[in-house]
C-alpha cells in the first residue's frame, strides 16, 4: 500500500496502473469544543489503512 501524501513522484509513477485506489474522505464539522474539526477525516483515514 502506498500513502500518496508520503510518496515521491518517482514512487507514484512506478505503481501498477491497474491497482485499485482507496480514497478516504471525511467531513469537516463540529463535534463539540473538545474535538478537532477534522475528527471524521482522521478516523476514516485510519480505517482505510
Amino acid at each position: 500500500m502506498v500513502k500518496w501524501d508520503e510518496a515521491t513522484s518517482k514512487e507514484i509513477k512506478s505503481l501498477d496502473k491497474n491497482l485499485p485506489v482507496v480514497l478516504p474522505l471525511g467531513s469537516i464539522e463540529i463535534h463539540g469544543p473538545h474535538l478537532p474539526l477534522g475528527t471524521d477525516t482522521m478516523i476514516i483515514y485510519e480505517v482505510a489503512l
